[in-house]
This record gives structure tokens, C-alpha cells and sequence, in this order.
């Protein structure tokens, strides 16, 4: 009878032991899906946060490089933002502003970083030029054309033919 006996109190240990082991391991299973929730869910906050900090940076990025002019304001960050969508295009630019407020700087940033940027870039200083010798400097003469006209000369619009002619 003493076997029996220590059969039955191994056989009420192994049952118990059994039932804490199932309990644990359904303990576990619980807490492997609770991981798997709130893993799915920084994955998707993941995403949010990647495509919010993406879309962030490309509107910081700017196209073309104006490493050259100093300024980090959102004004300038605006101003840069028109001369990316400028620089892309083939028409005439208006560029004003105060003397010493960087037009030239900007025409050249915006022929440099173009499509134009293999051809020459002329910059004219209009005041300085004599009002009568206004036409033929712009559009150049043929010789003869007028006292003092010994040669044919090309004009800056010639000259800068496919290029950029900044006319200050």
C-alpha cells in the first residue's frame, strides 16, 4: 500500500505542476499578444512619425544650393523656396530691391543652379552705361553704323545668347 500511496502524492505533484505550467504558459501566451498589440501599434506610430518628420524635411529641403546667401529666417527659407521653382523655368525673372540687397547675388544663383548654367552670365550695370549708347550696347552695331562704330560689335543680348543677362 506504501506505493500506491507515494504514486497517488506523485501523481497529485505532477498534476499540479502540470496545472501551473499550463498557467504560466497561458500567462505567456497573454502576455506575447499584449507585446504583439502595443509592437503593432509603435509600428504604426513609427510610420506616422516617419512620414510626419518626411514630409517636414522636404519642406525645409530646397532643390539648388544657396550656400552662398546668408540667411536662415522664413523669409529667406520663402525666398528660396520661389527661386527653386525659378531656377526650373525658362522665363524672364524680375528681381528688385534696395541697392546692395544681393540682386546680382541672386541672378547668379539662379543662372548657376539652371539649365543655363554652361552658358555665359552677363551682368550690365544700365546707369552706368552713356543713355545715347544704351541701344547699341543691348543690341550691338554694324560698323559704320555711326561715328565712332570702326567694327561690328555684338550686343550683350548676342553675347548672352542662351545665357543669363542681368541688367541692373
Amino acid at each position: 500500500m506504501t506505493i500506491a500511496i507515494v504514486n497517488a502524492r506523485l501523481f497529485e505533484e505532477a498534476e499540479r505542476r502540470r496545472r501551473e505550467i499550463e498557467a504560466s504558459r497561458q500567462k505567456i501566451e497573454e502576455l506575447n499578444r499584449q507585446l504583439e498589440r502595443k509592437v503593432e501599434l509603435q509600428s504604426i506610430e513609427l510610420e506616422e512619425v516617419k512620414d510626419e518628420l518626411e514630409k517636414n524635411r522636404k519642406q525645409l529641403q530646397l532643390k539648388y544650393d544657396y550656400g552662398r546667401i546668408v540667411g536662415a529666417s522664413q523669409r529667406m527659407r520663402d525666398v528660396f523656396r520661389v527661386l527653386d521653382k525659378v531656377t526650373d523655368s525658362d522665363v524672364p525673372v524680375l528681381i528688385t530691391g534696395e541697392s546692395g540687397t544681393g540682386k546680382d547675388l541672386v541672378a547668379r544663383t539662379i543662372h548657376y543652379n539652371g539649365s543655363r548654367s554652361a552658358r555665359p552670365f552677363l551682368s550690365e550695370n544700365c546707369a552706368a552705361i552713356n543713355p545715347t549708347l544704351l541701344e547699341s550696347e543691348l543690341f550691338g552695331h554694324a560698323r559704320g553704323a555711326f561715328t565712332g562704330a570702326h567694327k561690328d560689335k555684338k550686343g550683350l543680348f548676342e553675347q548672352a545668347s542662351s545665357g543669363t543677362l542681368f541688367l541692373d
